[in-house]
């Protein structure tokens, strides 16, 4: 202890007095913005109309997408991640405007793979 502490007391401190909690209000979910941005943002990635992402259909893209910090809806929107899972399962396609971009990535990795050799 220093010399200059003069106002310590040893032992057991006291407890500030709890007040009481607010009740909890019941939350519109409907009108969430974070909400709306990730459903919007499946329907376009769904779509094949990605605005902020490259169209790949991931967790992570769709956070860029929808414009959000990706623990968004990995932690805070359970409900919304798996909807975007059970969705593309559903589609069980890759969007056309993605597969394309893919195509055109395999036509260069074929251009490359003739470079090479």
């Amino acid at each position: 202890m220093h010399a200059n502490c003069t106002n310590y007391t040893p032992g057991p401190h006291p407890q500030p007095a709890r007040t009481a909690r607010r009740p909890r209000t019941a939350i519109n979910i409907d009108a969430d913005p974070v909400r709306q941005a990730i459903l919007a943002a499946i329907d376009r990635l769904l779509a094949g109309t990605p605005l902020r992402s490259s169209g790949r259909l991931s967790v992570s893209q769709l956070a860029i997408e929808a414009g959000v910090k990706r623990w968004r809806p990995t932690h805070q929107h359970l409900d919304l991640n798996e909807l975007f899972d059970a969705r593309m399962t559903a589609q069980s396609s890759t969007p056309q405007a993605f597969a394309k971009r893919l195509s055109e990535h395999d036509e260069l990795k074929r251009k490359h793979e003739k470079l090479i050799e």
